[in-house]
């Protein structure tokens, strides 16, 4: 991810909006919870949004797995690192910090 990270810099630098001593903590901070959450993505891909818990013995329930609102966690601080940056979605899709979504709804009316 070091790449990425002199990506950000360098897109940052073009913009005129870069401060050391202010960005680079939370560059850090966007890195880690982007390593974070495709972690997490990986573990629930693996586990399943479900899981069987067993709250007292013989009595087990379906509940969603506890890394779902882990994911949502990461994704905010994504989100929020980010916006402390100034990274428009669009500067998120060239630096590949979200992938492109198409939109249908321009598609259909394009």
């Amino acid at each position: 991810m070091n790449s990425l990270k002199e990506n950000i810099i360098t897109h940052l630098k073009k913009k005129g909006n870069y401060s050391p001593e202010v960005d680079d903590p939370e560059i850090d901070r966007l890195l880690d919870n982007m390593s974070l959450y495709n972690s997490c993505l990986r573990e629930l891909i693996s586990l399943g949004v479900s899981e069987q818990y067993e709250y007292k013995p013989g009595h087990t329930v379906t509940r969603i797995n506890p890394l779902v609102g882990a994911l949502q966690t990461f994704q905010a601080n994504i989100n929020k690192s980010t916006s402390k940056l100034g990274i428009s979605r669009n500067d998120r899709i060239k630096l590949k910090l979200l992938e492109a979504k198409v939109d249908e709804f321009e598609n259909d009316f394009s």
